[in-house]
């Protein structure tokens, strides 16, 4: 599950259980929204089975679809950190397995997040998958390399200094010669795997063989000559599909 902000102003992290890791992982809510009784928090291909609050053992109501978990009616929020107990399937679903996609950069493929891809300081820049074929593509999941800070750092007085990706585009190709936009955006400076839809919720899904993501800028400022224009990658996944369920 991803970790971070959430709706409505909420906020908090996940851990996972070390007895049962492939099933089991704790949601833990340190700040509750500002309105309304619901968390929404993106699933990471997890497909949910049941969720508890920790401390009571209560059954919690659930929705999954288009790649978010909602949490929904909760009524008792503790003051400290509300704890959700979310038990899964074994493995991750609707992600192509490694070996099925493929990169001009092979460390964004290979499943090691020991090897990364470095722009060595050169922006724009981009990066293209393969997906062997024309396939169905519903959404990237972004790993970059957790060396820098996160935003909003010029609360603090400071410059920004995140070296995380700023503005993208998203292009399609069924040859690897002709291309056309399906995204751009800005995504967020944040810790753990950032995600981009590649369709409109409930609508179709993209069928794609290649998919090139390009690069605009990162968040860093020029006068924080470390991590400016500076981009480390350790890994893009595929996601073809997304999980549902509901309680």
């Amino acid at each position: 599950m991803q970790p971070g902000a959430w709706n409505d102003g909420a906020y908090g992290y996940t851990t996972v259980s070390r007895a049962h890791p492939d099933t089991t992982q704790y949601i833990h809510v340190t700040t509750r929204p500002t309105t309304g009784d619901q968390v929404k928090i993106r699933d990471n291909g997890h497909r949910v089975k049941r969720i508890t609050d920790l401390r009571t053992g209560k059954n919690i109501p659930f929705d999954q679809h288009d790649g978010t978990l909602t949490i929904r009616s909760v009524q008792d929020w503790d003051p400290y950190d509300t704890v959700f107990k979310v038990e899964t399937t074994s493995h991750r679903q609707g992600i192509y397995p490694m070996g099925t996609v493929t990169a001009d950069d092979p460390a964004l493929t290979d499943g090691d997040f020991t090897t990364c891809t470095d722009n060595k300081g050169r922006l724009p820049i981009f990066f293209t998958l393969d997906l062997g074929e024309v396939r169905r593509a519903a959404y990237l999941g972004i790993n970059q390399r957790e060396w820098s800070p996160t935003h909003n750092r010029e609360t603090f007085g400071r410059k920004e200094d995140s070296a995380r990706i700023k503005d993208y585009t998203i292009s399609a190709s069924d040859d690897g010669v002709h291309w056309r936009q399906v995204k751009e955006g800005i995504l967020e400076s944040a810790r753990g795997v950032r995600f981009i839809d590649l369709g409109e919720p409930g609508g179709p899904v993209l069928k794609t063989r290649y998919l090139k993501l390009d690069v605009a800028d990162t968040w860093a400022e020029p006068t924080v000559t470390k991590f400016y224009k500076q981009l480390q990658i350790d890994e893009i996944q595929v996601g073809f599909m997304y999980p549902k369920n509901h309680s």
